[in-house]
């Protein structure tokens, strides 16, 4: 039995400039930090595109944090498994 997140890594890639892409626009860069940590750094207009892209499926706005704080999760996921 599969879940609605079922294939979640299907929808990154990563761009030629080594940022973290999603299907619905939003743009994440990977920066390591001192003792392999990991900060994940996302761009404005990208954020924006994100929004809109959720929001254009029927997302109500006071879901989209929630919603991004799982893309996050999931960028750092797939960075893991994809260096």
């Amino acid at each position: 039995m599969t879940g609605k997140h079922y294939n979640w890594h299907r929808a990154w890639r990563r761009d030629d400039s080594g940022h973290l892409l999603h299907q619905t626009g939003l743009r994440v860069l990977v920066r390591l930090g001192d003792a392999g940590s990991a900060a994940l750094v996302t761009e404005g207009d990208s954020l924006r595109a994100f929004a809109d892209s959720e929001q254009a499926r029927g997302v109500p706005s006071h879901h989209l944090k929630e919603r991004l704080q799982r893309l996050l999760r999931e960028a750092s996921q797939w960075h893991q498994r994809n260096p």
